[in-house]
């Protein structure tokens, strides 16, 4: 507890000096390079704090289980370099699947057999930090750290693309929670000299709980801006479903020829590109920085249908920035993996129904990481490549890249299991073809009955008006039926329980704190009142 107030402490009174200096694209790429040729040095040095004097570590078990002191693996480092090492420690045992990682399932392997204790993943070499949690897309809400030393690494990666996607000169605005995530945007593009002119917020600060330290440390942080000549904008107040307030200030931007650059998931873009095509509203040329969920074809054609675009990043609460958006891509979600930062590798892992998915793995490589990994699978997958795309990120000496980018984990629930772009194709795309609407306005909802078994209904907003509502209960029925897992007999029991089709709930699909919709959302519990059964 004192430790975790000390580093609050530390972090807030760093703001002013933090936002004295700023980094230019040039000096970014001069980090990364620097970052690269000191890979090696920083893990081991990462390692030698965080693991090896860390008895909480569960890389500490797993690699004197396997029989490797430090100095054996310094030695293996400096032999075969990191990208060869993580490897071999693999094949010796010593990695942590998502399920481990995430406290899950026990690790059973080498003799060991433990609960993985998230105290062990903390990086203790971090001091200025305060905690993160995620959105809770599929289950508990992942707990995380930043720090301000953290948060200037990221922003040079802001630097990076939004020279790399010609975004530089813009205003920018961010909308996200009035927490530490939406403090963290703030600094992160103050430090590349773009400090937001607007802070549109999701939820209203209040004079109690979690929102009121929230606030208290918002307020500080935001004094301590003007100390340093900073201006950081208070918190506006818009709910997730008041989209077309914030498309009014894009078009206002639009109008006065400095179309933004909205930072935002691109579930959200989707929404405010939707309601500013109903009013009427002229948001050409704005940008929208997507960086939580996976960018989709659906999404991104509504988008582009208002004249917008999206620059793609590819983050986690456990790492933060994992990757930037390709300017050259060959794919619609094609990104640069920020290899200075992480070593990361294809693992062939088998899901739901016996499909395999190439599993992205991590090692965190610097001594700023949030959390210490040592292949740690990530929860998602994508196919990893080396080209040369001919992008400014490639000539920043960022050359591995990942595309066909989904999570694994959210796109599996207790009864089924969807491989590659089937659910958000029923979802985005199957769907509202065949009953109108949108790709934002349908979404599968998964609940736990009394007796313990899960059963599946279907979101449609209504906005969508009228529908068959049988016929929309048996295409999906038909589609989870195809992905059920082997010997699982949930969706059995749903189809004998009701008959071919599924139960239909007309309200707007789930928006988690973070602004995203997923095309899956998992309520734990028993079934929400007012999800009728047919």
């Amino acid at each position: 507890m004192l430790s975790e107030l000390t580093g609050k402490l530390r972090y807030l009174a760093g703001i002013p000096a933090f936002l004295r200096e700023t980094i230019s694209p040039d000096e970014a790429r001069e980090q990364v390079a620097r970052d690269m040729a000191g890979q090696d040095q920083s893990f081991l040095c990462l390692a030698k704090a965080a693991i090896y004097t860390n008895p909480r570590s569960p890389y500490r078990r797993l690699l004197l289980s396997a029989g490797i002191e430090f100095d054996d693996l310094e030695r293996m480092v400096h032999q075969l370099g990191l990208e060869s090492a993580a490897v071999r420690l693999f094949e010796a045992g010593v990695y942590l699947t998502y399920e481990e990682f995430k406290g899950r399932r026990p690790v059973e392997r080498n003799g060991v057999e433990f609960f993985v204790d998230q105290s062990g993943l903390k990086n203790p070499l971090l001091r200025s930090s305060v905690e993160l949690r995620s959105s809770g897309g599929s289950g508990p809400r992942s707990l995380s750290v930043t720090s301000l030393e953290h948060v200037a690494h990221e922003a040079a990666y802001y630097a990076l693309l939004l020279d790399a996607h010609a975004a530089t000169h813009r205003p920018v605005a961010v909308w996200g929670p009035p927490s530490v995530w939406g403090l963290n945007s703030l600094l992160r593009y103050s430090k590349v000299a773009k400090t937001p002119s607007q802070f549109f917020t999701t939820t209203r600060l209040t004079s109690s709980g979690e929102r009121l330290r929230a606030g208290l440390m918002l307020g500080y942080a935001f004094l301590a801006a003007r100390l340093s000549g900073k201006r950081l904008p208070w918190p506006r107040f818009v709910p997730v479903d008041r989209g077309l307030t914030v498309a009014r200030w894009l078009a206002e931007m639009k109008r006065r020829g400095t179309p933004a650059l909205l930072d935002i998931p691109v579930s959200a873009a989707a929404r405010i590109a939707i309601a500013a095509a109903e009013e009427g509203l002229d948001i050409s040329g704005t940008v929208f920085r997507n960086g939580s969920e996976p960018l989709t074809p659906a999404k991104a054609a509504v988008i582009e249908a208002a004249g917008a675009r999206v620059i793609n990043v590819y983050a986690s609460t456990e790492i933060g920035l994992c990757g930037l958006g390709c300017a050259a891509p060959v794919e619609l979600d094609d990104l640069h993996l920020l290899t200075d930062k992480l070593v990361v590798r294809n693992q062939e892992k088998v899901i739901g129904n016996s499909s395999a998915v190439p599993a992205l793995v991590y090692t965190t490589a610097l001594t700023s990481a949030r959390r210490v990994m040592l292949n740690v699978e990530s929860g998602d997958y994508g196919r990893i490549e080396k080209r040369d795309c001919g992008c400014p990120l490639r000539s920043a000496g960022l050359a591995t890249h990942v595309l066909g980018l989904r999570g694994y984990d959210k796109l599996t629930s207790a009864g089924v299991s969807f491989k590659g772009d089937d659910l958000y194709t029923l979802v985005e795309q199957l769907l509202p073809a065949r009953f109108g609407g949108y790709p934002t306005d349908y979404q599968l909802v998964e609940q736990r009955g009394d007796s313990g078994s899960w059963s599946i209904s279907i979101l449609i907003a209504p906005s969508v008006g009228a529908v068959d509502e049988e016929a929309v209960g048996a295409t999906v029925l038909e589609i989870l039926s195809r992905n059920v897992r082997n010997g699982d007999p949930s969706i059995a029991a749903e189809r004998s329980g009701q008959g071919q089709t599924l139960p239909v709930l007309r309200r707007a699909p789930y928006i988690l704190s973070g602004r995203k919709t997923l095309p899956l959302h998992v309520l734990p519990g028993r079934s929400k009142a007012g999800v009728r059964s047919r």
